[in-house]
């Protein structure tokens, strides 16, 4: 894995931001295989870059812009991305164990087998993401958006749900064991076995 210390980190971001804006003096950049762990890559303007299999651990990535970003097989165990944009990003298998996503923009976000237990998604977008076995154990999903995503095999168990978007969610498979469900919004969901049906009724009716 390749090291990169702090003054080139930044001058690869700056360059990178002008690139992205099409300003003078931009260049394109790639840091994957990077090791990034406690980055400060606040507000970066990363849309479309190349960081997959790179190791972001406790690296504060909030406001950054990552649309379409691929970040698949990456290390962002605790990392902060909090109001982060990453829409259509590539995350698959990507470790996020109790990183912040609260608020963030996840729409569309390709997450297949990703690693998101504990962490905290309050309030954040993640409307027709591609979920499927992805682990969301014991993280909190307070007012998150999951409206159209596909949740095939995730493992939910023991997270907090709260006003909850599911509208044409895919629940097929999903392990709900001790989740803690509250007021969810649940129209045209995809879910099996039949009892989920009613657990889901349940936790509208509290």
């Amino acid at each position: 894995m390749k090291k990169i210390n702090k003054n080139e980190l930044k001058k690869i971001v700056e360059s990178y931001g002008k690139y992205v804006w099409g300003k003078p003096g931009g260049k394109s950049a790639s840091l994957h295989d990077t090791n990034l762990r406690k980055a400060n890559l606040k507000d970066a303007k990363l849309n479309s870059i190349a960081m997959y299999r790179s190791d972001l651990t406790k690296a504060d990535l909030s406001g950054a812009n990552l649309t379409q970003a691929y970040l698949w097989e990456s290390i962002l165990e605790n990392a902060k991305l909090v109001n982060a944009t990453l829409m259509h990003a590539s995350m698959a298998r990507a470790t996020l164990t109790k990183a912040d996503l609260s608020n963030s923009n996840c729409r569309n976000a390709k997450m297949k087998e990703v690693n998101l237990s504990k962490a905290n998604l309050t309030k954040a977008n993640l409307s027709g993401c591609d979920l499927t076995n992805a682990d969301l154990s014991n993280a909190t999903l307070d007012e998150v958006n999951l409206s159209g995503a596909n949740l095939t095999g995730a493992n939910l168990s023991g997270t907090f749900m709260r006003k909850v978007k599911l509208e044409r969610t895919n629940l097929t498979d999903v392990n709900l064991e001790d989740a803690e469900l509250e007021d969810i919004y649940w129209t045209k969901a995809l879910y099996t076995p039949p009892q989920y049906e009613e657990l889901l009724k349940r936790s509208w009716e509290k």
